[in-house]
């Protein structure tokens, strides 16, 4: 007996939606190992996950209502709490892409204060003769 034919058994027994078909995955070309392409990888994995677990979700459900099982409606929390995990992952991956990229845009940020101390005696003879203050390194 073969994998499928068990499948549409338990499908027919449990009288289930038949299992969805899963397409196949597209290439990822991995050539230049850069930051949007890992992003775009992981970002595809995620989804998958979200999605599998989605179908498989509601196919736990109905195990789990028909049972009536403690052990079923267990595993049923643990695949809810899994898609609730990947969702914030993709959240996560979204804000790490976005800290990276303005780290590769602007640099290190680095915090530059220039404190020019002066009297007001001073500040009023430089504004009256319009000399520039002194350089602050």
């Amino acid at each position: 007996m073969t994998a499928n034919t068990s499948n549409t058994n338990i499908t027919k027994l449990f009288s289930l939606n038949p299992p969805p078909v899963v397409p196949q995955q597209e290439e990822v070309e991995l050539s230049a190992p850069t930051v949007e392409n890992d992003f775009t990888f992981i970002r595809k994995n995620i989804y998958e996950v979200i999605e599998t677990g989605q179908t498989a979700l509601s196919s736990l459900a109905q195990i789990a209502e028909q049972s009536q099982h403690p052990r079923a409606f267990e595993v049923l929390a643990t695949l809810m709490k899994t898609i609730v995990e990947s969702n914030r992952e993709l959240l996560d991956i979204q804000k790490k892409k976005l800290d990276l990229s303005e780290t590769q845009r602007y640099g290190d940020r680095s915090t530059i204060t220039n404190n020019l101390v002066i009297t007001t005696a001073e500040l009023q003879r430089m504004l009256a003769q319009k000399i520039e203050p002194p350089d602050v390194n």
